[in-house]
């Protein structure tokens, strides 16, 4: 019986290490899946692949055995609708501000009568016709929910939006939380929000995902809080360039030894 890898990982209480894949290739998921990461998230809040390309990207992700989700901006119907057909595991949700916008991704994530989703068994989610009704029914309402609460009135109602059934992961965006906040990632009044989104999110009996820079960074949070256990490490865009940087900085220290 196929099982959705995400929602596996997230039970399994064991590390894992995903990263934000905006780089519009099959070939860039496969490379994360051969290193040994245990997810991607794909990226179409930022990035401009379509959803063709996504399609390979899932298709990458499910040849190397790890598990997808999907940042989308906003809870539209029909793009949800889109990109679950695809078969991805889960879907991640930017700036959730309130309980009723919580609510309303559920329910256009679930099949009827959990939800509003359109069912259509031709799709590669449904095994293009070959999954039972009722294997199909449960694979499509056991997708992963994960909402990221990014903005600080979305801080000011974090306790309503953590406690709505179907609601499975929480993430905090560094970016969009601390220019919401009007205060740098590294203040006192980020790092008391981001412990306050986490603190409620645990005790909702919910997932939380951190998000890091750098292998170092997990340690950090470790250190913090060993509960945390799912980790997104930046980007590959970030860290291709990083890496890229990092050896031409190396390079150019070393030539200058022997370079006058």
């Amino acid at each position: 019986m196929k099982q959705n890898k995400l929602r596996q990982l997230y039970k399994s209480g064991k590390l894992g290490i995903g990263m934000l894949i905006g780089l519009p290739t099959a070939t860039m998921v496969d490379m994360a899946g051969c290193a040994g990461l245990s997810y991607v998230t794909l990226d179409t809040e930022h990035c401009s692949y379509d959803l063709s390309v996504l399609e390979n990207m899932v298709s990458a992700a499910d040849t190397r055995g790890i598990a997808t989700l999907v940042r989308l901006y906003a809870p539209d119907p029909y793009m949800i609708a889109k990109v679950l057909d695809i078969g991805v595991d889960g879907l991640k949700f930017s700036k959730v501000e309130t309980k009723e916008d919580a609510e309303n991704i559920v329910k256009f994530c679930r099949l009827p009568p959990e939800g509003e989703r359109s069912p259509e068994p031709a799709t590669r989610s449904a095994g293009y016709g070959t999954f039972a009704r009722d294997e199909y029914t449960r694979l499509a309402n056991d997708t992963v929910v994960v909402v990221g609460i990014d903005t600080k009135k979305g801080l000011d109602n974090v306790d309503a939006i953590v406690n709505v059934p179907g609601v499975d992961a929480v993430s905090v965006g560094p970016s969009d939380m601390s220019w919401s906040l009007g205060v740098s990632k590294d203040s006192p009044e980020f790092m008391d929000a981001v412990k306050r989104i986490h603190k409620s999110t645990r005790a909702a009996g919910k997932t939380s995902i951190g998000i890091v820079y750098s292998p170092e960074q997990i340690g950090e949070w470790l250190l913090r809080d060993p509960n945390i256990r799912v980790y997104q490490w930046a980007a590959d865009r970030l860290n291709i360039t990083r890496f890229l940087q990092e050896g031409i900085n190396k390079a150019n220290t070393i030539a200058a030894k022997y370079i006058s």
